[in-house]
């Protein structure tokens, strides 16, 4: 129960009170269901306690699995030397991702991933 009240927690961004929790989660279930998660986001909220996670929500999931998979299908095809298909792919993840308001970081990491295939 307490990892899941710290993961609501840092949803609200009360990164304290989450990493309170994470580390109170810690002592009573130190090789719990969610020991390692729950490690990782203290270890995080340790180094600077801002740095709290939204959950996403189930239509940001479908979002990313959707461009997951044309990415995916574009890194395949252009290991198979389909460069048609992988530039299709491509434009589709673009297509998805246009139709988001992106954080100046995701954007980095999206065209990062479009210049790896290229590369």
């Amino acid at each position: 129960m307490l990892y899941f009240i710290a993961t609501l927690q840092e949803d609200a961004g009360q990164g304290k009170l989450a990493l309170d929790s994470y580390r109170k989660y810690l002592l009573e279930n130190s090789a719990g269901q969610y020991a390692t998660q729950a490690r990782q986001r203290a270890t995080a909220l340790s180094t600077n306690i801002s740095a709290t996670q939204k959950m996403p929500t189930s239509g940001e999931r479908k979002v990313s699995e959707q461009v997951s998979t044309h990415y995916n299908d574009a890194i395949d095809a252009y290991t198979k030397k389909d460069y048609q298909k992988c530039v299709s792919e491509m434009q589709a993840v673009l297509g998805i991702l246009d139709n988001l308001v992106l954080r100046k970081s995701e954007i980095h990491t999206i065209i990062n991933w479009g210049l790896a295939i290229l590369v």
